[in-house]
């Protein structure tokens, strides 16, 4: 199990090793989804996009791209009719492609951003890219870098925005509330079967845990209906005679409302979001 010292060190590499593939992968969908539209044929042919290595070898796109195919798909049932070549470029690719395609390009973006912004923004990402390929830590400045060129392409191309393809980014004031909400959660974890009498807090920091998770639409689920049968079993508790009140009472209750069970559950969500 990783540390949580060695997951705070890792933490943007795996925010920005997510962010890069679906900005990739989004750059590829819309440059092929603009050329098939401009060119009613299939664009992506020998000879069209290439350009020199360091050593001056004519390096040709397509057949680069042909070759990947081949070399990842040796042992696959991928049927290259299928499966486009497109999906096989890498960021220098899409840079190149972007230079010799910029007159039909150019139409889908504003005057004040020319095509050498956009490849020097590009150039920028691959070093970035680089750094995660090969386990360097990238820290929160070029996460973030990868997050701004990201909603620049969303919103200029796509009029949406990053939040809709990553909804779950936690800035330092929402990370530092789950943080909070999980610390709440372990303290009542550890003291439930401890308390004469249920704390009003107790309930409260599960409510706002509810109300955290609900932020984002795709967590109201079974991590909310959790949540709210442990409250409702903590108010109903809360409600009976005072008499009842003893420990073994309280332990009672806890283990036949699966309290503790749903608690763990809920914490290791909330981790598993950090």
């Amino acid at each position: 199990m990783l540390t949580e010292e060695y997951n705070k060190i890792i933490k943007n590499n795996i925010k920005g090793y997510k962010a890069l593939f679906l900005l990739e992968n989004y750059l590829r969908g819309k440059i092929d989804e603009i050329l098939l539209n401009n060119y009613r044929s299939d664009y992506f042919t020998p000879k069209k996009y290439f350009f020199n290595d360091k050593k001056n070898n004519v390096i040709d796109i397509y057949e680069k791209a042909k070759k990947r195919f081949n070399r990842e798909t040796k042992e696959k049932s991928i049927n290259l009719n299928k499966e486009k070549l497109i999906n096989f470029i890498d960021f220098n690719d899409i840079v190149l492609i972007f230079e010799k395609e910029w007159n039909i390009l150019s139409k889908f973006f504003p005057n004040n951003w020319n095509l050498n912004l956009i490849k020097a923004k590009l150039s920028a990402l691959e070093i970035i890219r680089n750094k995660i390929a090969h386990n360097r830590i990238i820290r929160e400045i070029e996460y973030q870098e990868i997050n701004t060129v990201f909603d620049y392409f969303l919103r200029n191309l796509d009029d949406s925005t990053i939040e809709q393809y990553l909804p779950f980014t936690l800035d330092d004031k929402k990370e530092k509330q789950i943080k909070t909400n999980i610390e709440g959660l372990e303290e009542i974890l550890r003291n439930i079967t401890k308390s004469v009498e249920i704390k009003d807090n107790f309930i409260k920091i599960l409510l706002n845990t509810k109300r955290i998770l609900r932020q984002k639409k795709e967590f109201i689920s079974d991590s909310n209906d959790l949540l709210d049968n442990i409250v409702e079993s903590l108010k109903k508790y809360s409600n009976l005679p005072r008499t009842l009140g003893k420990h073994t009472e309280i332990q009672s209750f806890v283990e036949k409302n699966k309290i503790k069970e749903n608690l763990k559950i809920i914490i290791d969500y909330l981790y598993e979001k950090l």
